[in-house]
């Protein structure tokens, strides 16, 4: 069954009106916490390993899609057959923010165009997971549009071929845990898509 054609153009158009939450109660955030708390059970059962950092990758990205699953359930029991898009709107709406995506972007090429090298690694930090210390001003610009492109390259592709229940792992491995201060992917080799 293929999602409803609505729902792609909803979520860009409810992330153009509002935006992405505050950080305090962004869902990435949430699950930043939420992922802090894995990593420190299971550096304390492991220590730096790998193995911790698995654990705690693959608990938080459990704990995501549980998230999600009460989030749908609800609307699920319905008797409105356009009721589970509302949810799904919402997913994509968190999981996509082009709107902050693009402010990003733009800070990182004000940064650039302005010569100044230390703003830009801070701002294109930000929407990647690789380590910016010592890039250079390609390196930077590079960083910056390949963000840009895989976190729109999901959104877009991987909601109608693969479903929502992807999109929530694919945000979290293409930097949610970044933003949200967790270092547990650091640990497990997941920066998936990231050059080192």
């Amino acid at each position: 069954m293929f999602p409803c054609p609505f729902i792609l153009p909803a979520a860009f158009l409810l992330d153009i009106l509002a935006g992405e939450p505050p950080n305090r109660f962004h869902p990435v955030c949430l699950i930043g916490r939420c992922a802090r708390h894995m990593e420190t059970l299971a550096r304390q059962r492991w220590g730096g390993t790998f193995h911790a950092g698995m654990a705690a990758a693959l608990a938080t990205c459990i704990a995501a899609w549980f998230g999600c699953a009460a989030l749908f359930l609800p609307f699920s029991l319905l008797p409105y057959p356009w009721a589970p898009w509302i949810p799904s709107v919402l997913v994509i709406y968190i999981c996509m923010a082009p709107r902050s995506l693009a402010e990003h972007a733009r800070k990182v090429e004000n940064a650039l165009r302005s010569g100044n090298a230390g703003e830009a690694r801070h701002s294109v930090s930000m929407i990647v997971g690789r380590d910016t210390e010592r890039m250079d001003g390609h390196g930077i610009a590079r960083a910056a549009i390949e963000s840009v492109a895989e976190n729109l390259t999901d959104g877009v592709f991987f909601h109608p071929v693969l479903g929502i229940s992807r999109l929530p792992g694919r945000r979290l491995l293409r930097g949610g845990f970044r933003r949200a201060g967790a270092s547990c992917f650091q640990h497990s080799g997941c920066h998936v898509g990231e050059k080192k």
